[in-house]
């Protein structure tokens, strides 16, 4: 959006969960350019404002809702840095579900420790790559119900995994049959409330999972918010994994600046 001025934007110390801080921000920031990427298919930057945000957040949410994750329930992410890594992550706060990162470099014996030190019930993967890994240590992880895949083909046959797409097209049925679901959900979360198991490297053992609560995101979102002199002029590439919560951080502080986020094509590019 061009030529308009910014609204002011809504602080994270007047929201009770992460989840009803961005839907604010969607609604004030509505038709300003939140992120852009490459298309996968065209390899084209692309634009998204606030308001396509928020359309696939609820649908994805919805979508979640309808596979039974309830508040609390561990939601899991194995992707490179992408938009719909940060769909998910909104998705899972509207409905009260906890964000697991999983590194997107992780081999599947590790992959398998988190999914299942975690108790993850849903599992979103990048590609077939990833989700290779989730297949080969399935049946050591029972919990996981269903994979959801963010690109590459899916095969019809496999009950286990989902396309993006048409997960969010059962999310879209799921709202119509049920309205005010997602309104009914996020007003059960509270600042109390876990939002995300962050896990370590692992290098001096196992991965520990440092568990951050609602309250703890939104003060940290609110904290650089009031001294980032940053709004909806200013843009900035993001390349760093998400399943650190130094991205993850610099992502989320945008629900109270508004800056555009880029997603870097890959670590490669980024320099060219």
């Amino acid at each position: 959006m061009a030529d308009a001025e910014a609204p002011s934007p809504p602080s994270a110390d007047d929201y009770a969960a992460t989840g009803a801080l961005f839907r604010a921000a969607s609604e004030r920031f509505d038709d300003f350019t939140i992120m852009r990427h490459k298309s996968d298919l065209t390899g084209e930057w692309v634009s998204h404002t606030w308001k396509d945000l928020r359309k696939m957040v609820d649908e994805t949410a919805a979508a979640l809702a309808a596979e039974g994750v309830e508040r609390g329930d561990r939601v899991a992410i194995l992707a490179n840095s992408r938009m719909e890594w940060c769909v998910a992550d909104l998705a899972n706060f509207t409905i009260g579900a906890v964000t697991v990162p999983v590194y997107q470099s992780n081999l599947p014996d590790e992959v398998e420790y988190i999914l299942d030190h975690s108790g993850a019930k849903i599992v979103f993967v990048e590609d077939g790559e990833q989700l290779s890994k989730v297949q080969q240590i399935r049946a050591a992880c029972p919990a996981v119900t269903r994979a959801i895949q963010f690109s590459g083909k899916v095969r019809s046959d496999d009950e286990f995994v989902r396309a993006l797409d048409r997960f969010r097209d059962a999310g879209r049925e799921y709202m119509e049959a049920h309205p005010g679901i997602l309104d009914e959900r996020l007003d059960a979360v509270t600042r109390e409330d876990m939002a995300t198991i962050v896990y370590t490297s692992g290098t001096t053992g196992r991965p520990k999972g440092a568990v951050l609560t609602h309250d703890a995101l939104l003060f940290e979102i609110g904290s650089l918010g009031s001294v980032m002199r940053v709004d909806t002029t200013d843009e900035t590439l993001l390349f760093l994994p998400m399943a650190h919560i130094f991205a993850r951080v610099g992502f989320l502080v945008t629900l109270q600046c508004g800056f555009i986020i880029s997603f870097a094509e890959n670590i490669a590019t980024v320099m060219t």
